[in-house]
């Protein structure tokens, strides 16, 4: 269904700004349906989920210790307008959301971090297990799902991101790292 006027947003959609090319895709990413009463922000930590009666993977918010974390790449929200975010288009056509996996090589720029933490070039970044925010992480201590990149903190995108409430994103290269592997 086309859409116009603007569109409005808590958070700005993550961006992919290397390692992503859609047309290629033969980076480690994984597409699947989202669990039932799931709210998915693109930008989000997301993780895959056993669904024994439907006898699929689905996408919940957030990761466990000892699961695969990825970055969701679209949005996902069964309840449209309630949130401010919608369905994206291809993910009500094809029925799945694709997830980057944080074990590829990608650097990704989101919005959805813990704004207490100092996000320096080289911090170590984990997940907070819940919310799907990354958050400043422990080496040795935390699984890491990679390292701060680019600017020193966080980067405001006042100018681009008119639509948008919350406009500062931080950016990192993904590099996992699995406490005790």
């Amino acid at each position: 269904m086309p859409q116009f006027g603007q569109v409005y947003r808590t958070n700005p959609r993550v961006t992919v700004l290397r390692g992503y090319d859609p047309n290629e895709p033969t980076t480690l990413t994984q597409h699947a349906p989202v669990q039932e009463g799931i709210t998915i922000e693109s930008g989000q930590v997301i993780s895959l989920s056993w669904n024994a009666v439907k006898g699929v993977d689905e996408w919940v918010l957030g990761c466990a210790p000892g699961v695969l974390p990825y970055i969701a790449l679209q949005d996902y929200n069964e309840m449209i307008g309630s949130t401010g975010i919608g369905r994206d288009e291809d993910v009500i056509e094809a029925g799945k959301l694709t997830g980057l996996s944080c074990a590829g090589d990608f650097e990704i720029e989101t919005a959805h971090f813990d704004s207490e933490g100092t996000y320096n070039v080289d911090t170590p970044l984990t997940f907070d297990g819940v919310t799907g925010d990354v958050t400043v992480g422990t080496l040795g201590v935390d699984t890491i799902l990679g390292f701060v990149t680019r600017n020193h903190g966080v980067k405001n995108l006042d100018r681009i991101n008119s639509g948008v409430d919350n406009k500062d994103v931080i950016s990192f290269q993904t590099n996992l790292t699995v406490v005790g592997a």
